[in-house]
């Protein structure tokens, strides 16, 4: 039953993030996909294995197994997996995928932030080294409140002093109209791009075809300039 829910949960976080939450934006990688639903599954298997004892469901034992399963999961999750990710991710994104520079990167990441998580434990008077899940999941709780205590003070200070002057100078409607007809502008200009990108490399592949000597950087090039100049 415990691995029939474990896999259906892992199922519906998985379509969650595939069809609803990132619906219209093109997240193509897919272990960020599975890092989501296995944080998804884990999180509320916990939750239904709190109901399940509050119903009197399930032997003790089984609850208490799938529990420890659960927390080592979500620990392992947020002291390695996530922190690693969001790195690799990141640089990738800077640096137009190098791999090997993002994993070095991840690499010497997690180091420190260890350090931090363990350094925010003393903020609670957690002194001790120890790695047992009761401690890792103290510490880690810390530092997740410190960070979004810090991030929502930023939020409620920098969001009204970037949109005050939206509140002193209200926006008339032909202001509005003015903007969606230079966004139809653009939409139109960039489906006439792409329609000459299109046209363009056609073009050069029948080139290519003709001139198969001719080298393929130069013909990059051309269709650049050409795509530029129209």
């Amino acid at each position: 039953v415990l691995l029939a829910s474990h896999v259906a949960l892992f199922g519906v976080g998985y379509w969650f993030f595939a069809k609803l939450l990132y619906r219209d934006y093109e997240v193509k990688k897919r272990y960020i996909q599975v890092l989501f639903a296995t944080t998804f599954m884990a999180s509320a298997s916990m939750f239904h294995l709190l109901l399940a004892t509050l119903a009197g469901l399930l032997a003790p034992e089984v609850r208490a197994a799938a529990w420890k399963v659960d927390h080592w999961v979500l620990i392992l999750l947020s002291y390695v997996a996530l922190p690693a990710s969001f790195v690799y991710t990141s640089v990738q994104s800077v640096f137009h995928r190098s791999c090997r520079l993002s994993t070095t990167c991840a690499a010497l990441f997690l180091p420190c932030f260890w350090y931090v998580v363990y350094w925010s434990g003393t903020l609670i008077h957690i002194d001790s080294i120890g790695l047992s899940s009761d401690l890792l999941i103290a510490r880690i709780g810390v530092f997740g409140v410190t960070v979004v205590a810090t991030l929502s003070g930023f939020g409620a200070v920098n969001f009204p002093f970037r949109s005050i002057h939206s509140f002193l100078r209200p926006v008339t409607q032909q202001q509005v109209a003015d903007v969606e007809q230079r966004l139809l502008g653009i939409m139109r200009m960039l489906a006439t791009k792409k329609r000459q990108l299109l046209l363009l490399r056609q073009d050069e592949v029948r080139t290519t075809t003709r001139r198969p000597k001719e080298a393929p950087e130069h013909g990059a090039t051309t269709l650049t300039r050409r795509v530029v100049a129209g």
